[in-house]
């Protein structure tokens, strides 16, 4: 019974009842329900009776839809009998039919009210912001609500809401009455264990023609409602996109966070790998260079093993010594020793010749430097250190460059 469309996209809404004790006043009863996920219709609140329609705009809010009962002297009715093919003019003889809202019960109750009355009380409930839905006449809906008293269906059953009699059999209306003047305030036990006052059964049975599938309500297209029935179905579907959205939003966003993090992760493996290989490669180049160094030592690259060649070399240089020069020692690929971390490695000038001497004329030590560029073998020649001494002595360092 309950799985209409607000049951499934919109879970709170108000059913209000007009009761009107003359052509024009009237008193209203408002019952607030809403559907639970435990799948039963709940009373979140009743209040009331108020003697305006503005005065529910402080009470309601604006977020709700709102089902309408008229009923009292602003709704005529009569009963027609089953198969009947009297027509409403038939029925209600000297009533301009076009100037009437008609709606019609299944126990056989045929209810009109002004078109006016309606128009005003739509246009009273606009005017301060509440859109309702659906309009419906005298008790009608009140036979939604009669299976949940859980009454014997045999019986006939007598039940006074505010100011209406109600007589039923099997939940069918069968007759009822309007009272001058409405009746002590009962509590009605329904079988949810939900109580409520006698006053608003009215109002809570509009309230759950929302969530029925039997559609309660004026028969004819009120353009007001339709619209307003348009604005809350939008904005039930808004507001579902933008859940939907927000949704897929935050499992894109935690998709995005677990991938991020993957990749984070390998891009850690990643660098640390490479950190390690590049020390391992630099290790590696270091040892080449170191072997290079070595094997230049040995003969290798253009010098034999046994070191003629580089005794030609020194050979050659120390023949072209002027006279008044003095050597004290020459050095073939001199070499540095760096120790690191406890480690002791050799760095090898394989290119290098470094001669140490003295003398006792610089302008000697000038000529020897430009007969050593004159060799073949030779690149460059530098005086790193030229120092002259108390002794008289000029003592020098010569770095020669092989090629």
């Amino acid at each position: 019974m309950l799985t209409n469309f607000f049951v499934k996209y919109h879970n709170r809404v108000i059913g209000v009842e007009l009761c009107f004790h003359s052509q024009t006043d009237y008193v209203c009863y408002v019952t607030i329900v809403s559907y639970s996920s435990r799948g039963q219709v709940e009373i979140e609140e009743s209040i009331g009776p108020f003697a305006e329609i503005k005065e529910l705009i402080t009470l309601l809010g604006k977020r709700s839809p709102i089902y309408i009962t008229i009923t009292g002297k602003a709704v005529i009715s009569r009963k027609i009998l089953p198969d009947s093919p009297e027509s409403l003019e038939s029925l209600f003889p000297g009533l301009a039919i076009d100037d009437f809202y008609s709606e019609v019960s299944s126990s056989g109750y045929t209810f009109l009210t002004r078109k006016k009355n309606v128009s005003n009380i739509v246009s009273e409930f606009l005017k301060i912001g509440l859109k309702p839905i659906r309009v419906s006449l005298g008790p009608i809906a009140f036979e939604l609500l009669a299976p949940y008293l859980n009454l014997d269906s045999e019986t006939q059953h007598t039940i006074i809401i505010g100011r209406t009699r109600l007589s039923l059999i099997a939940n069918k209306i069968i007759h009822f009455d309007f009272l001058e003047q409405p009746e002590s305030e009962e509590f009605v036990s329904l079988d949810s264990g939900d109580k409520v006052s006698s006053f608003h059964l009215i109002a809570y049975a509009a309230a759950l023609g929302a969530f029925s599938t039997i559609k309660l309500g004026i028969q004819n297209d009120i353009p007001t409602l339709t619209s307003s029935e348009s604005y809350w179905k939008y904005r039930i579907f808004l507001r579902r996109s933008i859940a939907i959205f927000l949704v897929f939003v935050l499992c894109l966003l935690s998709v995005n966070g677990i991938l991020y993090l993957n990749i984070y992760n390998e891009y850690n493996e990643t660098k640390t790998l490479y950190d390690k290989n590049e020390r391992l490669i630099l290790r590696r180049d270091s040892l080449e260079q170191e072997i290079i160094s070595r094997n230049r030592i040995n003969g290798v690259n253009g010098i034999n093993k046994s070191g003629g060649g580089i005794a030609i070399y020194t050979d050659r240089i120390v023949a072209n010594m002027p006279l008044g020069l003095k050597l004290n020692s020459i050095v073939v690929y001199p070499s540095s020793i760096k120790r690191s971390n406890g480690i002791t490695s050799y760095r090898y000038s394989g290119n290098h010749i470094i001669i140490k001497g003295m003398g006792k004329e610089e302008i000697r030590l000038n000529e020897w430097v430009q007969k050593i560029k004159l060799l073949y073998f030779v690149k460059t020649v530098t005086i790193n250190n030229l120092n002259k001494e108390i002794d008289n002595n000029v003592y020098f360092e010569m770095d020669i460059l092989l090629k």
